[in-house]
């Protein structure tokens, strides 16, 4: 005898694969609204984004929402439910499953799994991963006669001297960047702090006092 089902439509919901993105690819898509049943969604270059996999370093943090940057940009995660964030501190790297939404001119993040990662060197091989590193070609001053490798082993130098001096004005909340700045032997120092800002080496825990993300 053959089984039947009486007023009840039986359907198959797909849970949508969480795709790698940037905090940039957030910021830049398109925000896509659907009606019916069919969700929101991002038309990125990295094509339709439902769900997102983030890895990116918490900067500010409240009880209900806390700010993310993966040095491509920043943007805003708000949780909605009893979503547990007493386990997660300013400075931790965390990788981050979600949706993201938008209202009026804000486009935030709900999360769904929220999970920190001990290595924070994960944050710079996710960049590498989707290609974000910005392409400064043509930006650079170049001396002459002066071989490019000599000028890259130069700046690899100078940024391990702004590694220490940062460590060592960090107490715990950050090093404040005029002080870096200022206890610092290099010219143009801030030039190259905010050139490891954009690359995402170091972050701003608030304005003016940065970290190391290691």
């Amino acid at each position: 005898m053959q089984e039947s089902v009486v007023g009840t439509e039986q359907r198959v919901v797909k849970r949508q694969t969480a795709v790698k993105v940037s905090v940039l690819d957030l910021l830049d898509g398109e925000y896509v609204v659907q009606g019916g049943s069919e969700p929101n969604y991002l038309h990125t270059r990295r094509g339709k984004v439902s769900r997102l996999n983030l890895i990116a370093a918490i900067v500010q943090k409240d009880d209900a929402a806390f700010l993310l940057d993966d040095g491509t940009g920043r943007i805003v995660a708000r949780t909605f439910s009893d979503f547990d964030l007493s386990r997660l501190r300013v400075g931790d790297v965390v990788l981050l499953i979600g949706r993201v939404r938008e209202y009026g001119d804000e486009r935030y993040i709900i999360p769904e799994v929220v999970r920190k990662i001990e290595d924070n060197k994960w944050i710079l091989y996710r960049k590498k991963e989707l290609g974000n590193g910005r392409n400064v070609e043509g930006k650079v001053s170049v001396v002459a006669k002066e071989p490019v490798e000599e000028r890259e082993k130069e700046g690899m130098g100078i940024q391990e001297h702004l590694f220490a001096l940062i460590r060592k004005l960090d107490s715990g909340d950050g090093a404040a960047m005029e002080e870096v700045i200022a206890n610092g032997t290099i010219a143009n120092a801030e030039q190259y702090l905010n050139q490891m800002l954009t690359q995402g080496d170091i972050f701003q825990v608030k304005p003016g006092r940065i970290k190391i993300l290691e």
